[in-house]
């Protein structure tokens, strides 16, 4: 009788412990969508007051704001878990590509992505910066100057975006009504709404991890990264409900610009960790991957390769289908 107490005691503490994990989880991904919904509306009054095309919007503003949580959540996670900060870098991008896209593709129909004025300004930062994340695995002392090439990259995005603005015809017209001041209130709620639900968010996801028995990579790259590229997801299905598809892919590139040189540039400033376990690795294949097909697009164009609805629908199965896989594996590693 002692025997059963105690195993009902023992059950009863593992489900009360994973009840609090969940809690901590959900209550740290209300507090980062709320905060990045915030600013995200901040950003679209000042791309309105600045006379901002669309695209510029997406690719700056919407994706600075959709990928708060992500700086957040790594920035609390870098010093004692830096494997959870790289498998949400590269979890959130493969999330981007797969599931943001590839449901945005699945109902594209007559609508189009804007590929062409993304262009090559945007896409080549962000290969050059895929590739140089792999000298983090095969050559460590590196670490720290490639994370600042990966910072000066995404500078360099940000200087030929504005440069551009101006030659861009489809602006974003509307007046805006909100005052400078509630703007700046918006934004500062925003960045704590951010840094408290990073935090609560982190604490959730360790735990289920632990209780799961998962490694930090996967931890993050799961859990983390789904958690905080909801924000993407939503903003992108909002835009592209409303005929903004532009809106949709220059976010995605900017996300995972943002993502990839800012972010990923401040973990590899920050962690002295070696990533040469085999998840890293296969972490940073999955993130060049989604790279390359970000890029695919925009290839077809320039070689004038017709497009039909039906390829959209395909391709936009096949990426869905391929996050299933990727996780299934990534989870035996």
């Amino acid at each position: 009788a002692n025997s059963d107490d105690w195993q009902s005691h023992v059950s009863y503490t593992i489900l009360l412990n994973m009840l609090m994990h969940l809690f901590y989880l959900l209550a740290g991904t209300v507090a980062l969508m709320v905060g990045s919904s915030y600013s995200v509306r901040a950003s679209l009054k000042l791309a309105q007051r600045w006379g901002w095309p669309d695209w510029v919007a997406g690719m700056l503003l919407l994706a600075l704001g959709t990928s708060l949580p992500e700086l957040f959540v790594c920035l609390s996670s870098v010093s004692e878990h830096p494997k959870v900060s790289l498998g949400n870098l590269m979890g959130s991008n493969a999330f981007n590509v797969a599931i943001v896209l590839g449901a945005c593709l699945l109902f594209l129909g007559d609508r189009k992505f804007e590929v062409d004025k993304v262009g090559w300004r945007s896409l080549w930062p962000l290969s050059a910066g895929s590739v140089f994340v792999f000298l983090w695995v095969e050559y460590p002392p590196s670490t720290s100057y490639s994370s600042i090439l990966l910072i000066v990259l995404y500078a360099w995005v940000i200087g030929k975006s504005i440069k551009t603005k101006a030659e861009v015809d489809d602006v974003l017209k509307e007046a805006p009504t909100t005052s400078t001041t509630r703007v700046g209130l918006m934004c500062i709620t925003g960045f704590i709404l951010l840094a408290m639900g990073a935090q609560y968010f982190l604490d959730g996801a360790l735990g289920i991890a632990e209780e799961f028995a998962w490694k930090d990579g996967f931890a993050g790259f799961l859990l983390a990264a789904v958690g905080t590229s909801l924000p993407e997801l939503f903003t992108s299905l909002y835009a592209f409900k409303q005929g903004r598809a532009q809106v949709v892919f220059g976010n995605v590139v900017g996300s995972n610009a943002f993502n990839l040189l800012i972010t990923g540039g401040i973990v590899g400033l920050f962690t002295h960790q070696e990533f040469n376990d085999k998840i890293s690795q296969f972490m940073l294949f999955v993130n060049l991957g989604a790279t390359a097909l970000l890029i695919a697009p925009f290839l077809l164009i320039k070689l004038r390769i017709p497009i039909s609805k039906s390829l959209h629908t395909l391709a936009g199965l096949m990426l869905l289908v391929c996050y299933v896989l990727v996780i299934k594996h990534a989870h035996t590693l």
